[in-house]
């Protein structure tokens, strides 16, 4: 027969403990059972011992027993238990209220607050495990029951999601007009920032990371999710000093800001491909293939491919303007293919990630792209030196003609007004430059 210990602590590695499910008042207010683990134990034996503990001792035959993970537990799973298992008892056969796996964690710090909520670090207080925690508002959404159910149905596919690029959701539900999200912690901050701190980042590091994201997009698409919301803020290093990246903010986001026509985000509409822009636009992989195409072009060039300062002037500029690349910027030939294949317009046309991942682009050595990059160089150098050499040569003729009695013939070596920034297109604005835009201010109405 099971045995209960109420009130202190027993010297056995055999013991589980199990939480009244309920709210957080409910659980402040009750105390922990502890039930050891005998040879022969089953579920009936359990719910009864902690029925009567609790003081609901006639609730044993429909009350049911839950595991950490807020998995409802049968009796074929008591002999998978082991002796430090937490478990919640719901005494009235109620569903698991996700909000007691809260419970299990220490808040360490804040790691970032904006119009979605706030993030903070959190502490397993058992096995000590790092997770990051984000709170958002969904206040306006809990009035539609469908909008709840999508909330959840949307977290049970994210939470199925196993790779190695994305970050692994642990648990998401609504508590108090919040969703909560618990998720694996990456440390190493977001690709924006970093790509921000450095203007340009070189070919080959690029490469590395947009190849991650597209391996993790393609595990997503052919498993029928779609990001909607890729973006470089939605990129974190795993760690400090490591290019290995993690995924981040997927549809579950999506979802709650589904009802929030009006609020339109500059960081996300510079990432919107064309058929996004217009009414009655559907979901669809292509999105994400056309977003990562804008970070790739972003991390190469140090802006975005096309940018406005208004809503109006975005979505011209994303719909109407050529794909442009800046000529004193040393960028292989093959590469800008890979940017034209995803940032083209008609989505049709526009390349799967699936035929991404197979170009030869992505599949030879470094050393063959940072040849390729040194000879672009090489021609931008010797291009650099040419201009100078002319302008010198002009400058030399200028003087040679001040003070002479007469003017310097039309069109013998006459210099032009050097360009500014010298033979650079550029397209799109700095990303340092329009930070206070980028980083995901919203548009006001024009």
């Amino acid at each position: 027969m099971a045995s209960i210990i109420l009130n202190y602590a027993m010297e056995s590695s055999n013991v589980v403990t199990v939480r009244l499910n309920g709210t957080h008042k409910m659980r402040e207010k009750t105390e922990e059972c502890l039930i050891e683990l005998e040879e022969g134990i089953t579920l009936a034996h359990i719910l009864k011992t902690a029925c009567k503990s609790f003081g609901c001792k006639d609730n044993y035959k429909i009350a049911k027993l839950y595991n950490k993970n807020g998995i409802q537990l049968f009796k074929d799973d008591i002999i998978l238990l082991a002796g430090g298992d937490i478990l919640y008892l719901g005494s009235k056969g109620e569903d698991f209220y996700f909000s007691a796996i809260l419970d299990d964690y220490q808040i360490i710090k804040e790691l970032g607050q904006g119009g979605f909520g706030k993030v903070v670090l959190g502490k397993h207080k058992e096995d000590r495990k790092e997770v990051a925690i984000k709170f958002m508002d969904v206040s306006e959404n809990l009035q539609s029951a469908s909008m709840i159910q999508n909330i959840y149905k949307e977290a049970e596919s994210l939470k199925k999601l196993q790779h190695k690029n994305i970050i692994q959701l642990y648990h998401a539900f609504v508590e108090s007009k919040q969703l909560i999200m618990i998720m694996e912690c990456a440390g190493g901050g977001e690709l924006y920032k970093w790509v921000e701190e450095k203007g340009r980042v070189s070919e080959i590091d690029t490469r590395k990371i947009i190849f991650q994201v597209i391996n993790a997009m393609h595990y997503c698409h052919i498993r029928g999710i779609v990001h909607r919301d890729l973006k470089l803020e939605n990129v974190l290093f795993k760690q400090t000093g490591d290019l290995t990246i993690k995924v981040v903010d997927f549809g579950i986001a999506g979802v709650c800001e589904a009802n929030k026509k009006d609020k339109v985000d500059a960081g996300s509409i510079a990432y919107m491909p064309p058929e996004s822009l217009r009414p009655g636009s559907e979901t669809s992989p292509a999105i994400d293939v056309w977003a990562i195409g804008v970070m790739h072009y972003a991390m190469l060039y140090g802006h975005l491919p096309f940018w406005g300062d208004t809503e109006e002037e975005f979505v011209d500029k994303i719909t109407n303007q050529p794909l442009k690349f800046d000529a004193d910027v040393p960028v292989t030939e093959e590469c800008k293919e890979i940017l034209k294949c995803m940032l083209q317009k008609n989505p049709e046309k526009r390349s799967d990630l699936i035929t991404l991942i197979q170009t030869e682009y992505f599949m030879v050595e470094d050393e063959e792209i940072e040849a390729k990059v040194k000879i672009q160089e090489e021609k931008l150098a010797a291009i650099k030196k040419e201009e100078e050499q002319k302008e010198a040569a002009s400058k030399l003729e200028d003087k040679f003609y001040d003070g002479m009695l007469f003017q310097k013939p039309v069109g013998a070596g006459a210099s032009a007004e050097p360009k500014k920034g010298g033979s650079s297109v550029k397209n799109g604005s700095s990303i340092k430059d329009k930070s206070a835009v980028h980083k995901q201010k919203p548009i006001r109405k024009f």
